[in-house]
């Protein structure tokens, strides 16, 4: 049998109305438990049902840090006076320097996560809740924002609205997720698809890409 153990004196507790407060420490402290138990008391059933209930999570988290990305960079544009395009554009650098340091990421992984941040509330309503509940991965959310980022907010939101329609969309796979974006991007804004694929042709065939190729 796992011993019980008390929650740390420094974790926030949970409220009387029963939902916990937005310190982590507590979850990090139930994730501990769930790790020091004794798996072979649990059958099989058991188990792949905790695995998938630890998908779940693990893609609700990644919504929570979303979040807590756009919260952060908003405050620190605002805690930031912006004269002109190059002080936005330091405190752009600066905001993504910290949340690569805070994820330890890449650079370009870090911009990623902050334009993704930024998308998901600006348009993609439906697919942020899919997110929240734990239905689509972070790795999903992040490959239709991607193919989303050209788009304005009311061409994102219809693209969230057919995609919120497609039967079954939780259960597709990446790959399968960007293709059928990429069409309704298409559909949804043509222009700016076409301007999309000769950007990519144009990259493609500058000297500096050829390079990289050989």
């Amino acid at each position: 049998m796992t011993a019980i153990q008390e929650p740390p004196a420094h974790a926030t507790g949970v409220p009387g109305d029963g939902f916990p407060s937005g310190d982590l420490t507590l979850l990090r402290f139930h994730v501990e438990q769930a790790l020091s138990a004794d798996t072979c008391a649990l059958s099989e059933s058991e188990l792949i049902d905790q695995i998938q209930e630890v998908e779940s999570l693990q893609a609700s988290l990644s919504a929570l840090q979303s979040a807590r990305i756009r919260g952060f960079a908003q405050a620190h544009v605002d805690s930031h006076r912006v004269d002109d395009r190059t002080d936005f554009d330091k405190i752009h650098r600066s905001v993504v320097a910290q949340i690569q340091l805070a994820c330890r990421v890449s650079t370009t992984e870090a911009r990623t996560r902050m334009a993704n941040a930024r998308d998901l509330h600006s348009g993609l309503d439906r697919i942020r809740g899919l997110h929240i509940a734990g239905e689509l991965s972070a790795a999903k959310v992040s490959a239709i924002a991607v193919e989303c980022r050209d788009l304005n907010t009311a061409q994102r939101a219809r693209v969230d609205s057919r995609l919120a329609a497609v039967r079954d969309l939780t259960r597709y796979g990446i790959g399968r997720l960007r293709a059928m974006t990429r069409r309704l991007v298409a559909e949804v804004a043509p222009d700016r698809f076409r301007a999309r694929v000769h950007a990519g042709k144009a990259e493609r065939g500058s000297p500096c890409a050829r390079r990289r190729m050989r």
